[in-house]
């Protein structure tokens, strides 16, 4: 995505020493279809040459149930249940303001 894009950049910048194939390994994690069809064709290729990307399948499906929760609680219901529950805690406080309206 754009945001991992920029933030791998920043990093790039901020610490030139960095060298993500031999002393930075970055994992991302990406559901698939919606996000790569959605970014810039260059950011997709710099997060793609730059990290150890794993392309997943998308979610979108299974997290919008019928009723009366919205795709935002079916995802932070999911992510806070699942074995990265305290990585996706600590992510959805740090973006809460811009994207969960929290």
């Amino acid at each position: 995505s754009e945001f991992t894009a920029a933030v791998l950049r920043r990093m790039a910048r901020k610490y030139a020493w960095l060298d993500f194939e031999s002393t930075c390994h970055v994992t991302v994690v990406q559901h698939s279809d919606w996000n790569e069809n959605n970014t810039d064709e260059d950011d997709l290729a710099y997060v793609k040459k730059n990290t150890d990307y794993v392309r997943i399948d998308d979610a979108n499906a299974y997290l919008q149930v019928v009723g009366d929760d919205t795709f935002v609680d079916n995802f932070k219901r999911s992510a806070l249940a699942s074995a990265f529950a305290d990585v996706w805690k600590a992510a959805l406080e740090y973006y809460h303001a811009y994207e969960f309206g929290q």
